[in-house]
């Protein structure tokens, strides 16, 4: 089997919304037509509905007359099919449902939308879920048992059919029920109860007109799943309580409430109540609304039949949001091939959708837990950074025949490196929990499922949260949008289509055109299926996010290499080259020429990904070349920022103007082939000594029996001076201390 292509799709919630609408008005007409019927866009925009025949159905326009039908919405999905301006309702419905499965939208902006009507197909957006009380997490859950409870009393194969009315904006469902006695059919209304009016707009949608009891159980079955792994602990707790102290309890009726006390109570048990000891005071009010004997049969039965997930939860962790992304994909995959192999899934790809999958159930109801998951993660630009950056240190110590690496599963979830001089432990509770994986999980395979949702984050996490997300690494980020304000395009036109294979691997495939392979790690810049002008681009805050997040890093790194490289030009002119640490670790980076002693820049933690991204992810390779082609790639990077700057209008970039300065005093340097700095260039010097040493804390410089020492306001921190430098500081002869920042000022 070939690859399998498509678009990975973001959609407004307004239209979200309205999609979903329209498939209950045309589910609502397909019962009163008490037949299917075809919609028909003419030349002038306006839409017809048509029996088989193709006679206009004149009967729809009382129901449809005071409804608000989008036909640029239609004409969009009825245009679909093969360029047929007449298509079958049944096909339209199951296009639109495929759109609502499988499109992309923005989780707060839906929640709003649906917050005055019960037609969200989401559970999530029930108002029993967004309560901020666990207690009605579990609540769903027992009115999740009571609506199977119902519905088992009727076969399998009857029928769930919607009634829309359009003027509530709020749905109702019937069961077509078979008459045995006669061939006809019979409805039976299911509103008025809380249970019904809340769950069956979740559990009885799908892409036709109505929908089997089986299908209907299964959606909600699925929908129990979730909400134990979720809320795991609450559900876990209380079921232990409810099902050892309250049901063991004979004496328990449904005449008699139940009321959760602590271990100090002193409350004798009554005809009306009974009383539960809980000590564990969260417990206590997870049990809030289940007071009576029903309510806790129900939960304790929709408990007992999904044992099997009790121990796994849904943890909040970095690979808990990749798993939500590729269920999706995993979703949009078997519904295009129908039949889903798992044999052929890869190992990796089996362990990370196990840590948020559930079984069973249509593809909205998941999509409805992975929106939740995904919107509530904590997915930052460090985090992504410092987990790429530990991978690759992984990968380096396994290459080491002196150093260990093992992993505690378990409890621990920690990861131990040992050996040469080395032991550190490396917590992975904020990337995986994996008690949410059945088995013990290998160093390899953690590793591997860590790497590959890596991938998968930075690759797909822009489509659902793209205004902030800035994942790309500062170089390559940097040059795209160097490259945009160079290059003067007016259009930008770009997307990404998402390969899956049959073992639900993926790779990108960019089309549309850009300049000269800039999106090498375009797909973590630009969101796909989007095409932009320039002045869309200029505007757009994931490309200011970018110069805003990565600039800074860049100018730190370039000029700590400049600051060095200007110190000792003399030495450095003839041949040198810069190098990490031989382990990799990022948190050194030496300066080297022939016959000289090494110079070592040590550089903040908090860039350490930028060093990576510098060695790792560009074109520059910084090992033995010249003193002058380190400098060019210094001016090289520093117009790229400068570039991005302008282009996105974010001027903020601390360090800059100072970088600035040290290249052209070096580029300088180079055209004049001389050790020292005269004239004007003497007052720039001076300039950029006084702005390097308040950037290194440092805030007065003085003289003190011929030794120049610069320090902090408190005195705390001091620095003695070269004397080579002496001489770029004035008046230090003449007071006590001089302000570093009156050299910047004169």
């Amino acid at each position: 089997m070939g690859d399998l292509f498509f678009k990975h799709e973001k959609i407004s919630s307004s239209d979200y919304v309205s999609i979903v609408r329209h498939m209950y008005m045309f589910k609502t007409m397909v019962q009163l037509q008490n037949d299917t019927f075809f919609i028909e866009i003419t030349e002038d925009g306006a839409v017809l509905y048509t029996g088989n025949g193709g006679v206009p159905l004149e009967d729809m326009s009382n129901y449809m007359k005071s409804a608000i039908v989008d036909s640029d919405l239609l004409l969009q999905y009825v245009k679909g099919f093969k360029n047929e301006d007449r298509v079958n309702v049944l096909e339209v419905l199951q296009s639109l449902y495929e759109t609502v499965s499988f499109s992309i939208v923005d989780y707060e902006e839906l929640s709003y939308a649906f917050s005055k009507t019960n037609i969200a197909p989401n559970f999530v957006y029930t108002k029993e879920f967004k309560s901020p009380y666990t207690s009605k997490k579990l609540k769903l859950i027992a009115m999740c048992q009571e609506l199977i409870r119902v519905l088992e009393r009727y076969d399998n194969e009857e029928m769930l059919v919607p009634y829309y009315d359009y003027h509530s904006d709020t749905v109702s469902y019937s069961i077509k029920h078979i008459n045995k006695r006669a061939i006809r059919f019979d409805t039976i209304p299911l509103y008025g109860n809380g249970v019904f009016d809340t769950l069956l707009p979740v559990v009885a949608f799908d892409g036709s007109y109505g929908i089997s009891i089986m299908q209907v159980i299964e959606n909600t079955n699925a929908v129990i799943q979730y909400l134990i792994r979720i809320y795991n602990e609450a559900v876990n707790g209380s079921y232990d309580v409810l099902k050892r102290d309250v049901l063991c309890d004979s004496s328990l009726g449904y005449n008699k409430d139940i009321e959760y006390v602590s271990g100090y109570s002193t409350n004798q048990d009554t005809d009306d109540i009974k009383y539960c000891c809980v000590s564990s005071g969260f417990i206590r009010d997870c049990l809030e609304y289940l007071k009576d004997l029903k309510s806790v049969r129900l939960f304790v039965e929709a408990i007992d039949n999904h044992l099997d997930i009790l121990s796994r939860p849904i943890s909040d962790s970095f690979c808990t949001v990749a798993s939500a992304i590729y269920g999706n994909i995993k979703l949009k995959y078997e519904n295009v091939n129908n039949v889903y192999d798992t044999s052929k899934v890869n190992s990796v790809v089996d362990i990370l959708l196990k840590l948020t999958g559930v079984n069973g159930g249509l593809p909205h109801i998941h999509q409805s837990a992975y929106m939740y998951l995904i919107d509530g993660s904590y997915m930052d630009t460090d985090f992504v950074d410092n987990l790429e950056v530990m991978l690759y240190q992984m990968d380096k110590y396994l290459e080491s025949g002196t150093v260990k690496v093992e992993f505690y599963s378990g409890s621990d979830n920690t990861i131990r490196v040992f050996g040469d001089g080395i032991d550190e432990l490396y917590d992975m509770s904020d990337y995986i929990d994996c008690g949410s994986v059945r088995g013990i999980i290998t160093l390899k395979e953690l590793l591997d499922v860590l790497g590959f949702s890596l991938r998968v984050v930075k690759v797909f996490y822009h489509t659902w949260k793209s205004d902030d997300t800035v994942f790309v690494d500062a170089v390559n980020g940097l040059k795209l949008i160097s490259s945009l304000q160079n290059e003067k395009l007016h259009h930008v036109s770009t997307y990404f289509n998402y390969s899956v294979n049959e073992s639900l691997l993926f790779n990108t495939e960019m089309v549309g055109y850009f300049n000269d392979d800039l999106l090498m790690y375009g797909d973590n810049v630009i969101p796909n299926s989007c095409r932009y002008t320039n002045e869309e681009l200029k505007k757009a805050d994931f490309m200011y996010n970018i110069a805003k997040t990565r600039a800074l890093g860049l100018c730190t790194i370039l000029n700590s290499i400049a600051h060095e490289m200007f110190f000792n030009r003399e030495a450095y002119s003839k041949s040198s080259y810069i190098t990490m640490t031989t382990n990799k670790e990022f948190n050194t980076l030496y300066v080297k020429a022939d016959g000289i002693e090494e110079r070592k820049i040590t550089i903040p933690k908090e860039f350490y990904h930028t060093v990576y991204a510098l060695f790792n992810h560009s074109d520059y390779s910084f090992e033995n070349i010249t003193f002058s082609d380190v400098i060019h790639i210094l001016c090289t990077l520093k117009d790229t920022i400068g570039n991005s700057s302008k282009f996105t209008g974010f001027y903020g970039v601390m360090g800059f103007s100072s970088l600035k300065d040290k290249l052209d005093l070096l580029t300088d340097y180079i055209g004049k082939n001389r050790g020292t700095i005269e004239g004007n260039e003497s007052t720039t010097m001076t300039k950029e000594l006084a702005r390097t040493f308040i950037e290194n804390g440092y805030e007065y410089i003085s003289l003190y029996k011929g030794v120049m020492i610069v320090y902090s306001k408190d005195g705390n921190t001091s620095e003695i001076v070269p004397k080579s430098l002496y001489k770029f500081f004035y008046d230090t002869d003449k007071f006590n201390r001089v302000s570093l920042q009156q050299y910047i000022e004169d």
